[in-house]
């Protein structure tokens, strides 16, 4: 699939002889997904950090490539970045509940339970039938009160 994505791209020929492909921005999307399951978290990464410094994209997309480095740093525990990546995606898309649930569970798991039980009843204002963010608030709720 990754082939198949890497071979979208549009090929052009620049004045200078040099050649330039252009991708969309669903198919650098893809790439980045791919890329993060085959673990190779560098080249993802450098696919994120060329589409967000791109003047063209959209701040809806510019929130998923933020959404996804994310969840890229959240898989190598390394909360701190994959926070800053979420507020940024939640910045130019508030309304998402992507960021916003992968933040949650970032409070979660560093112990911020307050925040994090904040946030879950929050996205249940925006989504109020979705049951994964009420599974994971009756959960984040549950270790709240237990004895401390």
């Amino acid at each position: 699939a990754l082939e198949v994505l890497k071979n979208s791209g549009e090929i052009r020929q620049n004045l200078n002889g040099t050649v330039t492909t252009t991708y969309t921005t669903e198919a650098v999307l893809n790439m980045v997904v791919a890329y993060k399951k085959l673990k190779d978290y560098q080249t993802a990464l450098k696919f994120i950090d060329q589409a967000l410094v791109n003047p063209t994209i959209l701040p809806f997309d510019k929130a998923k490539f933020y959404t996804n480095r994310g969840n890229i740093f959240y898989e190598q525990n390394q909360f701190q970045e994959a926070e800053t990546s979420y507020l940024e995606a939640i910045k130019l898309y508030p309304q998402g509940l992507t960021a916003r649930a992968n933040l949650a569970s970032i409070f979660a798991v560093t112990g911020r339970l307050q925040e994090s039980e904040k946030l879950y009843t929050e996205m249940l204002t925006i989504d109020p039938n979705n049951q994964d963010i009420r599974n994971n608030l009756a959960q984040v709720q549950a270790k709240l009160a237990e004895p401390h």
